[in-house]
């Protein structure tokens, strides 16, 4: 469920994907086919299965659940990392919705992705990117955001996607568009900026 394509510096294709169960994962595709690199035909999933390799788990304390899904990994066209965003707790419940953003990088794209403080994404680590209730964009009609995506405009400027409930209109399903920086080799929305196009 959820996933979401990325290629890596050697022009390699991944597929990240997942939804609460067993977590955040990705394997590698063929560029030519998009199908699984390895083994194509079988398309089984176990823990066991060397071709996946786990990225992500929930930090919460929903009991017995894996709350983490919507994960997004960008390869940034001029930093060496690359940056998992996932979502954490519960989506689609509107005003209700406790859908937040973390995010963490690796060198790697296969990790470990690790947070700002160093945790790993795998053991519940994630910083906290938007929460579910607007205050890192100071305005509360932004309730559960979720489905991290980022554009980059020819003139290399960079925009973030999400959607969202509008709790400025009865928690309406909506989407927004942030113009994106990069502070000290981390994303961040500027909620002041413009979008030019």
């Amino acid at each position: 469920i959820d996933p979401a394509v990325f290629v890596d510096d050697d022009n390699r294709a991944w597929l990240v994907y997942g939804s609460h169960a067993a977590g955040i994962y990705t394997v590698e595709l063929d560029v030519q086919t998009g199908l699984l690199k390895e083994e194509p035909q079988n398309k089984s999933f176990d823990l066991s299965d060397t071709r996946f390799t786990h990225l992500a788990d929930y930090g919460g304390g929903i009991e017995q659940e894996n709350n983490i899904e919507a994960a997004y990994i960008y390869n940034h066209p001029s930093s060496d990392y690359y940056y998992l965003f996932v979502n954490w707790d519960v989506c689609c419940s509107g005003i209700s919705s406790t859908y937040n953003i973390r995010i963490g990088r690796s060198l790697s794209p296969t990790g470990p992705f690790l947070d700002k403080e160093g945790n790993d994404m795998r053991l519940g680590g994630g910083t906290l990117f938007m929460d579910a209730q607007g205050m890192i964009v100071g305005d509360s009609r932004f309730i559960g955001p979720g489905h991290s995506g980022i554009y980059t405009q020819e003139n290399g400027k960079d925009y973030f996607s999400h959607h969202f409930y509008d709790g400025a209109n009865n928690g309406m399903p909506s989407l927004a568009i942030w113009p994106l920086e990069w502070v000290n080799g981390w994303p961040e929305i500027d909620v002041f900026g413009t979008i030019d196009f």
